[in-house]
């Protein structure tokens, strides 16, 4: 069986796992939103090795532009694309 590790949205390669956890998050509870805690939680799991990959970095600004997020939760996701 092989694992996918990337999604690809128009021709962009994302980290797949991530964006999977961006949809869980808002899925089912609170209002839809990414919020602080959430961005906490994203942060952490784009982190390889304590460092932020390309993919990854592209993935949390993808996150950003198309997810429904708070303004806490894009001041802590930001940093991390930088």
């Amino acid at each position: 069986m092989s694992q996918q590790y990337y999604e690809i949205i128009n021709d962009v390669k994302y980290d797949k796992e991530l964006l999977d956890k961006a949809r869980e998050l808002i899925t089912g509870r609170g209002d839809g939103r990414i919020s602080e805690e959430d961005a906490k939680v994203l942060v952490e799991e784009s982190k390889d090795g304590n460092k932020v990959t390309e993919i990854e970095k592209q993935t949390l600004q993808y996150i950003v532009e198309n997810f429904n997020c708070t303004e806490p939760a894009i001041a802590i996701i930001l940093p991390n694309i930088n």
